[in-house]
């Protein structure tokens, strides 16, 4: 028995001794897997007895101090050349047996850079023994440094940035200033500038309706001529003043660029005519033109290349197209050129064409006047809507200035007189014209209502064409004649395809200039039935087609315009009342003569005064007043009126202001009064009767 226990007793002991062996074998492999890790990883790790002598430290501490792991143990800390900084920290923690834990920084500078390591020590609760841990935090500190550094940057930024504002709050406040007096000296120059030529212009168009003699007539088309160049110098440096101001502000109104262009068209119709010169406006069929902007700048800037284009074309054409570069559902891009046959533009001058006061030609010995200024203005007009403009020019053929905007389209609430164009009736057309590009835009026009139509270059190929087509029994229906066919000349051509009776019941059209226009009745004897004025613009054009076999007999509609020279009257069945409040003596007498012309009754008032008592005592169809006024100004004026609680008897009555200032802000401010219209000095004679029949017609209406 007792063997027995002996036996069981053994194999217990051995079986518990191998317990101990495989826990043994383990807890080596953890400890030699600790040990690799710790000495694997880029920190400090040390541990310290309680008596300050190092027990173990890793791979990476010995490292750091050129040694090896061997050399520090048992060693008391600080005689191992280790750094003096860990050492007195290490030191420190372990005399003061109070603290468990503690971190610390330290800097160690290693192949002359510094690194620096967050120590973490710990006390163990078991034993004395402390243990230190040491993470790296170079590029956290690095980082840190970087953030000081920006946040300084930063700092002085801000009170560089609080200085500079502080100065462009200066510099504002001074352009402001010098903002306001700009402006304040362009109302006064306009006003000293505009109200003498006033004088001046309206004393002249009132001399030219007198008996003149010849001599007589030559200077006084000389004193026009000269007054209307000084007018335009004054207009250019006055535009040129407000836009370096930046007084310009662009109206969004809906327009016709149709209507913009012929309205160039119409004016300076007469100018290329009296150079000799094929005067050109074409719009492409398929270009949208309803749209919302300032239709009088962008006439203005077409005026500006327009003008200049005939000024420096002695011979040849001038031509405006407009076409589209871009359209989408909401916008379009359109671009126009204006081209020429003139002398053209050397590569040299043309780089600076649009700088301020540059011309072409600027010698001592130039043909042409001009401030310099129209182009500048142009491009600072186009670019203020947007837009871009430039120039291409070849010496000796001519030149094409260009630009181009984008516009909202007008897509609704559009003018009821919007064009609406019968569909011509498929007949054949003859277009007679010497002028090339005159020929192809007719014709472009012609074809898109629907017409056949064919060309001819001079009389005797159009008579030509007309006997075959006739021969072929495909006549033509209507011939469109130029008046300037080389050799015969257009009326006299019209005589030769009468005279020919196989021809006689070919309907003839002349497209004559102004200076050459008929009556009926010189039209009817010369074998036309209709003529319409150059440039050929669309809506005349239909009409002058729109008749005889073409529309089975309908009358045909007056395609006569008025002429420059025509007199103008605006009430010639009734008395019309118009108070004139003017204190400019000149002026007024200008003025009055104007409207006496026009057939109105004038009664006159030399400040905002008398314009109210006037009203308190009397019924007047319409006021002109002046805004500035001694006494009381047509502002206070306009707005004492319009009071209820003033005795005029009419607090409705249409006033419109008359005055040289010539900046949207003033035409703002005569609104904001009460004003119903403006008038801008110098007077018009066409722009008055205009504005006078346009608010007879509305207070007729509202009545």
């Amino acid at each position: 028995m007792r063997e027995r226990q002996i036996e069981i007793l053994k194999s217990l002991l051995a079986e518990e001794a191998a317990q101990k062996a495989s826990v043994a074998g383990a807890l080596r492999y953890e400890q030699q897997k600790t040990e690799e890790l710790i000495n694997a990883v880029p920190w400090i790790v040390v541990w310290v007895s309680s008596d300050l002598r190092y027990k173990e430290v890793n791979a990476f501490f010995a490292a750091l101090n050129n040694a090896q792991r061997e050399q520090f143990e048992d060693q008391v800390v600080g005689t191992c050349g280790e750094d003096k900084g860990m050492a007195a920290v290490i030191t420190r923690f372990v005399r003061d047996p109070a603290s468990e834990t503690a971190t610390a920084e330290i800097s160690l500078t290693l192949d002359e850079e510094a690194q620096h390591f967050l120590l973490l020590l710990h006390r163990s609760k078991l034993r004395s023994d402390v243990s230190l841990i040491g993470i790296d935090i170079t590029e956290q500190k690095r980082g840190e440094a970087e953030l000081r550094k920006q946040t300084e940057r930063a700092e002085i930024a801000a009170t560089e940035l609080r200085i500079a504002l502080a100065i462009n709050e200066r510099i504002r406040v001074r352009a402001e200033t010098a903002s306001k007096a700009k402006g304040e000296f362009l109302a006064v120059m306009s006003h000293e500038l505009r109200t003498p030529m006033n004088s001046v212009l309206g004393m002249l168009s009132l001399l030219k309706d007198t008996e003149l003699t010849p001599l007589q007539e030559d200077l006084l088309e000389a004193a026009q001529s000269s007054g209307d160049a000084l007018m335009v110098a004054i207009n250019s440096i006055l535009d040129f003043s407000k836009l370096e101001a930046g007084r310009i502000d662009l109206e969004k109104v809906p327009f016709d660029v149709r209507s913009v262009l012929e309205d160039v068209g119409d004016i300076l119709a007469l100018s290329a005519e009296k150079k000799g010169l094929e005067f050109i406006c074409s719009y492409e069929s398929d270009t949208p033109h309803w749209f919302k902007g300032d239709p009088s700048r962008l006439k203005q800037v077409l005026l500006n290349l327009a003008t200049n284009a005939i000024k420096f074309t002695l011979k040849g054409q001038v031509r405006i197209d407009v076409s589209t570069a871009r359209d989408d559902a909401h916008h379009a891009t359109l671009r126009f050129a204006v081209s020429d046959t003139g002398s053209g533009i050397p590569q040299s001058r043309l780089e600076r064409i649009f700088d301020p006061f540059t011309q072409a030609d600027s010698s001592t010995t130039r043909r042409f006047g001009g401030t310099g200024l129209g182009l500048t203005i142009s491009r600072r007009l186009v670019e203020l809507m947007g837009g871009t403009i430039g120039a291409n020019s070849v010496e000796g053929r001519g030149s094409t200035f260009w630009f181009t905007v984008t516009l909202p389209k007008q897509l609704e609430g559009l003018p009821q007189v919007a064009e609406t164009l019968e569909i011509i009736p498929t007949k054949r057309i003859l277009v007679v014209d010497p002028n090339e590009s005159n020929r192809h835009y007719i014709r472009a026009v012609l074809q898109s209502w629907g017409c056949r139509c064919e060309e001819a270059r001079d009389g005797p190929t159009a008579l030509e064409m007309l006997l075959a087509a006739r021969h072929q029994h495909d006549a033509f229906h209507t011939a469109l004649i130029s008046s300037s066919l080389p050799e015969t000349g257009g009326r006299a051509f019209g005589a030769v395809i009468k005279g020919e009776p196989s021809l006689a019941d070919t309907r003839l059209v002349l497209m004559a200039w102004w200076g050459e226009r008929l009556d009926d009745r010189q039209l009817a004897d010369a074998g036309f039935s209709a003529m319409v004025t150059k440039p050929i613009k669309r809506r005349p054009l239909h009409d002058s087609l729109m008749d005889g076999d073409l529309t089975q007999g309908r009358a045909r509609p007056s395609v006569k315009s008025r002429s420059i020279a025509d007199p103008i009257t605006v009430a010639p069945n009734r008395d019309v009342r118009v108070l004139v409040a003017e204190d400019n003596l000149i002026s007024r007498k200008v003025t009055l003569k104007l409207l006496e012309k026009l057939g109105c009754c004038v009664d006159t008032a030399l400040n905002g005064q008398e314009a109210l008592n006037r009203l308190s005592a009397s019924d007047y169809d319409l006021v002109l007043m002046d805004c500035h006024m001694p006494v009381m100004d047509g502002y206070e004026a306009t707005r004492r009126i319009r009071s209820s609680a003033s005795g005029v008897r009419n607090h409705r009555v249409p006033i419109i202001a008359l005055t040289a200032s010539a900046t949207q802000s003033d035409r703002d401010k005569c609104m904001m009064a009460g004003m119903s219209d403006y008038l801008s000095k110098p007077l018009a004679p066409e722009t008055l009767a205009g504005v006078i029949e346009r608010w007879l017609s509305e207070t007729k209406r509202s009545a």
